[in-house]
């Protein structure tokens, strides 16, 4: 285990900041990141560590679904939602079961992203 709690391996998977709904459990949550390999989401719930989930993504015009787990997840805020005032979570899902033909549409949109925003688009520290 690193210092931040994440026990998988430091992934080293290009990212690319995206703006994008997806679906955990049929619950609406919003994209960070997504990588090839995986997502990090944001929402209001927490998802338990080792969880395995369905995962349903739309980013831009792309859409897929599959499988994940749960690999890390974090307090990162609060909600600016006054009415609920709750706390907002961040939790990295690594996919487990991706066809390969949504694994390199993913690979595609990131390096896309790279090309239009350059290397500033990735961030590290999920291991998606």
């Amino acid at each position: 285990m690193n210092e931040t709690g994440y026990e998988h391996p430091e992934s080293r998977a290009p990212r690319a900041e995206l703006g994008g709904q997806a679906r955990i459990r049929s619950m609406p949550v919003q994209v960070v990141n997504v990588s090839e390999r995986g997502v990090l989401v944001e929402a209001e719930v927490s998802f338990p560590h080792g969880s395995r989930l369905p995962v349903s993504l739309t980013i831009g015009r792309a859409s897929l679904s599959c499988r994940g787990e749960v690999v890390r997840c974090f307090v990162s805020g609060v909600s600016r939602d006054g009415a609920r005032g709750g706390l907002l979570y961040r939790t990295g899902i690594a996919f487990n079961e991706l066809a390969s033909a949504d694994r390199d549409a993913l690979r595609a949109l990131v390096r896309s992203v790279h090309a239009s925003a350059g290397e500033n688009a990735v961030m590290s520290g999920f291991g998606g």
